[in-house]
């Protein structure tokens, strides 16, 4: 449901009110038409964002996905995973062969 904003005292109203609860102010069908297309256009504007054009990273992985390695422009983290996994796999072995 729409909401319209009073312009004399900034109360939230629904869209079908014709009169401001608060102060009493009419709403003319121009004031209630532009405020309608407001709020879809800010309802676009958030569907956009949330769609997933937009992803919140902390700042230390934005300064590590900057690195990348070799021509298939690999990041940080797609080399670092299968390092620590090949370094565990070493140490394993190492420690199963001093048995």
């Amino acid at each position: 449901m729409n909401t319209i904003i009073c312009p004399n005292c900034k109360f939230h109203n629904t869209e079908f009110d014709l009169t401001c609860f608060k102060c009493g102010h009419a709403f003319s069908p121009e004031e209630r038409d532009q405020q309608a297309k407001e709020y879809e256009m800010l309802l676009l504007r958030d569907s956009h964002k949330s769609s997933g054009e937009h992803h919140h990273e902390h700042k230390v992985e934005k300064k590590l996905n900057l690195i990348s390695f070799g021509i298939f422009k690999v990041g940080f983290a797609e080399i670092l995973v299968p390092i620590i996994t090949f370094l565990l796999i070493i140490i394993v072995v190492f420690l199963l062969l001093l048995k």
